[in-house]
């Protein structure tokens, strides 16, 4: 058997042919790219344009959401020729018997030169990254010792991205999060290979992020969004498919580009469950040495959490048997490996705690494959679960829009008392700016985002559902409809 030192150097000495491959597997040269492959591509041209400018990026997001293809497509990306490449993952690093040591010893082996003394531009593309202890800590003594170096690295968790802190100043955090719908239309369309691909219109989404969050009034923000019809028009007309069946693949597996590849929705929830098993394993368990009997327990209450319209930490204890600590540190564990997202209760930001979160499914096609829910969900067939995973989408927009953006002072909350609204928006923190928000298939009333609006002070109230654009002055209200708000 060759020692460990050799398969490392034949690991970094076929970078090329891997990310090849793993690009046309997953990318099949389509062109397609998303936000955040936007994003990091803007780091690489600023790299290659002064390679003395150091940059160090990570990415966490959830397991199948593309982390790798991205990473394939920034390796190969015109803008870093003449650049030394090196790719890895490690969990095969892993796998052969090496640590990070090993590795970095390995690397600078194979470039001929210490990472202080390197002579030309080198970039790291390092995938699955926390499967290797110590991989923060190593990666930025290569960093610090480095002139002239790019590294893009990937995880399944933002486990131990911020655990020293000398790490997190030190490199740019950019989370990967499951598709927005119109990265689904583009994926989908490229795997047709119809060589047709509709693409968002430029400066249309941010239009519509002012409308709904910068206006003054429901008047105001109905105003913005009429004089964007045409523009919102013109994106749909030029989907190829009806609009209820889009929305349908959407909400129900579409947050996940790999189950465009799959043939059936039995083979869609099986593959999704594959994944979440290996996340509870893998990443759920490594953030916390649960015991063997709380590991046992933690899949039947992540079916709870999906499975139940309402469900309060008193109720999972009671079910599941477990003490309150335990069974928040499980939900703590989920939280951080992205399987789920918290949105506390109105008031929690000011320290008025009284009322559990609600939890939030990233992507709501977990919990779509944890209740094994068949056929395609429209806005036309009405459940309390569509209603669950309307609300998982639009907390997954929000959380990207307001929660993760840099610099943020934005609230995202939302309503426990009876008959409250499902969330309340404050882009810059306070009551008097907040959006009321209330989701639902075929919204008839505004009953709830009335009684939060004026139990808050907020500035008006919108409701996002099916139908058409319209306002109640007389309270305040908008209606959006899910054409404007999957747009953004």
């Amino acid at each position: 058997m060759q020692d460990v030192p050799q398969l490392l150097n034949d690991m970094l000495a076929s970078s090329d042919q891997s990310m090849r491959e793993i690009r046309e597997a997953n990318a099949l040269k389509s062109g397609i790219t998303r936000r955040a492959y936007i994003v990091v591509q803007s780091e690489a041209k600023a790299f290659s344009t002064d390679t003395t400018k150091r940059t160090w990026i990570t990415m966490p997001g959830l397991r199948g959401i593309g982390k790798t293809t991205i990473l394939s497509q920034i390796y190969l990306d015109p803008y870093l020729t003449g650049v030394t490449k090196i790719y890895a993952s490690f969990d095969r690093v892993k796998t052969v018997g090496a640590n990070i040591q090993d590795f970095i010893t390995a690397c600078e082996k194979y470039l001929g030169n210490s990472f202080e003394n390197l002579d030309r531009p080198v970039a790291l593309f390092l995938d699955e990254v926390q499967y290797l202890d110590g991989w923060a800590v190593g990666l930025k003594t290569v960093f610090d010792r480095s002139k002239n170096i790019f590294i893009f690295c990937t995880g399944s968790s933002a486990l131990s991205l911020q655990s020293d802190a000398n790490v997190a100043r030190r490199m740019s955090i950019i989370k990967l999060h499951p598709l927005c719908l119109t990265e689904y239309v583009m994926i989908k369309q490229s795997r047709e290979k119809s060589g047709i691909v509709t693409r968002p219109i430029p400066g249309l989404t941010q239009s519509i992020k002012n409308a709904i969050f910068g206006s003054v009034s429901a008047k105001d923000a109905h105003a913005k969004l009429a004089v964007l019809k045409p523009q919102v028009n013109e994106y749909w007309s030029s989907v190829p498919y009806a609009n209820n069946m889009i929305f349908g693949e959407y909400l129900a597996h579409g947050t996940l580009p790999f189950t465009l590849d799959l043939p059936n929705k039995s083979a869609i929830w099986d593959r999704i469950n594959r994944i979440l098993s290996e996340s509870l394993d893998r990443d759920v368990t490594a953030y916390n040495k649960f015991d063997n009997e709380t590991v046992a327990v933690i899949p039947r209450l992540l079916f709870l959490l999906a499975s139940s319209v309402e469900i309060s930490i008193a109720k999972l204890t009671t079910t599941l048997e477990m003490n309150k600590k335990t069974v928040m540190a499980v939900l703590a564990a989920l939280e951080k490996t992205e399987i789920i997202t918290a949105i506390p209760p109105k008031g929690a930001h000011r320290g008025r705690i009284g009322k559990p979160n609600k939890y939030m499914f990233t992507s709501p096609a977990m919990r779509a494959a944890l209740c094994n829910f068949g056929g395609i969900i429209t806005p036309d067939n009405d459940s309390s679960l569509k209603g669950k995973l309307l609300e998982d989408i639009v907390g997954l927009y929000l959380k990207r829009m307001f929660l993760e953006a840099p610099l943020t002072r934005s609230i995202v909350e939302y309503d426990p008392a009876k008959g409250g609204a499902d969330f309340i928006v404050s882009p810059d923190g306070t009551n008097k700016n907040a959006i009321v928000l209330e989701v639902g298939a075929q919204k008839d009333t505004s009953k709830q985002v009335i009684q939060t609006l004026q139990d808050i002070g907020g500035k008006y109230g919108a409701v996002v559902t099916s139908g058409q654009l319209n306002v109640d002055e007389e309270n305040n209200v908008i209606r959006i409809p899910f054409e404007y708000f999957f747009l953004m």
